[in-house]
């Protein structure tokens, strides 16, 4: 979550605060949202969207996925599904919020 930058956006004042956010508290969206040409983005709850779906489904979802900005959606089509699996095993084992 850290080298794929998910918690920059995903979690609340994580950017703000150099990451000292604890780590029950990473990835539950944010009310921030970013706002551009393309109207206002707000930082989905991953805990709660990959709840919805199971590992198979988050991978393909992953390899198809086209967001609007500030998402950078391409970078994961461009990880591993190795990779995609792990993330979708991690935000799993924190706790549902």
């Amino acid at each position: 979550m850290k080298i794929g930058g998910c918690n920059d956006c995903h979690t609340p004042n994580y950017l703000e605060t150099a990451g000292n956010v604890p780590e029950d508290r990473w990835l539950i969206g944010d009310s921030l949202g970013f706002n551009g040409q393309w109207g206002t983005t707000y930082p989905t709850n991953l805990r709660q969207l990959l709840r919805t779906m199971g590992e198979d489904d988050w991978v393909r979802s992953a390899r198809t996925i086209e967001t609007r900005p500030p998402m950078p959606w391409f970078n994961l089509r461009a990880m591993t599904e190795a990779d995609l699996r792990a993330i979708h095993r991690y935000v799993l084992s924190l706790p549902a919020d």
